[in-house]
């Protein structure tokens, strides 16, 4: 899993050099990937790739080119492809794949913001000779509604239903809404060294029995140029299902090599805050093209 992470590291430092800059772009791709490592000995490996197409051009002058598409309010739509892999210390296995689309409605002559994604997956948890234990479908939709309340402030409230549709293992089907209300501000934007404020206050629901969890998150992001910024994300979860209960704080960075290509990184922690939760590290990277 490292070695993956480092040969993308090389990858995107490699043609760094080689692309010329440009000061708009209407596409982007992107390959992504996580490795989580456990307390309790379970790996988790998640890779996958995303396009993403404006339907104007977004312009990057005099802006964090990070935050250029939000600060420009530009309508765009997206898809991606992900699998999962995750290894349990009893030698079972869960395999995912699956894919989404997204759809985003924003424009520089109204203050109204609309969204609506859909991803679809299809699970499999095996015992350690490969038989199949579970098998299920999951689909999510998120319908999200804002505003700009400014050029450069906005709030969301979105609402995210999930769906769980068992083949094999004997589970009935059930269904779980979340809902979540979403601020986000860049602070001085046009100059060399912006700030990106975000929060969100939220209540999540967990199993066929739907217990429900309160989640509060802060953060932000100081651009030390309008390529390159560092972050720090705090969020803490409580409530009826305590297997989620605790505190994640992930530092993060996006380094622009030239305005087409860039590199986020982010290092994230839970402390589970019981002993019905397991405390786990995450390290995510993300390699972007723009043209």
């Amino acid at each position: 899993m490292k070695q993956l992470l480092t040969r993308s590291i090389i990858f995107s430092l490699f043609f760094a050099s080689t692309i010329a800059n440009a000061a708009n772009y209407r596409s982007e791709v992107s390959y992504y990937t996580y490795t989580a490592d456990y307390q309790d000995d379970t790996d988790e490996l998640v890779g996958g790739a995303s396009y993403t197409h404006h339907f104007e051009k977004v312009g990057t002058t005099a802006r964090p080119l990070a935050e250029a598409a939000y600060l420009a309010r530009t309508s765009y739509i997206m898809g991606w492809l992900f699998g999962q892999d995750v290894d349990y210390k009893n030698g079972n296995d869960r395999l995912g794949t699956g894919m989404g689309a997204e759809f985003v409605h924003r424009s520089s002559q109204s203050p109204l913001i609309l969204e609506v994604a859909y991803t679809r997956a299809r699970y499999d948890h095996q015992n350690s000779a490969g038989t199949t234990l579970a098998e299920w479908n999951e689909t999510h939709l998120d319908l999200t509604a804002g505003w700009y309340l400014s050029s450069t402030t906005a709030v969301k409230l979105q609402i995210a239903k999930t769906d769980y549709d068992f083949l094999k293992g004997g589970s009935k089907d059930y269904s779980t809404t979340d809902m979540h209300l979403m601020g986000k501000k860049i602070v001085d934007s046009k100059s060399q060294n912006p700030i990106n404020l975000e929060g969100s206050v939220g209540f999540v629901e967990y199993g066929s029995d739907k217990d429900e969890n309160r989640v509060l998150s802060v953060g932000g992001d100081f651009y030390f140029t309008r390529r390159h910024s560092l972050g720090l994300l705090y969020k803490n979860e409580n409530g009826d299902e305590k297997q989620f209960e605790g505190t994640t704080t992930t530092i993060r960075g996006r380094f622009f090599f030239t305005s087409r290509l860039s590199l986020a990184i982010e290092k994230e922690n839970f402390d589970a805050e019981n002993k019905f939760g397991v405390d786990y590290d995450k390290t995510s990277l993300e390699v972007f093209y723009r043209f």
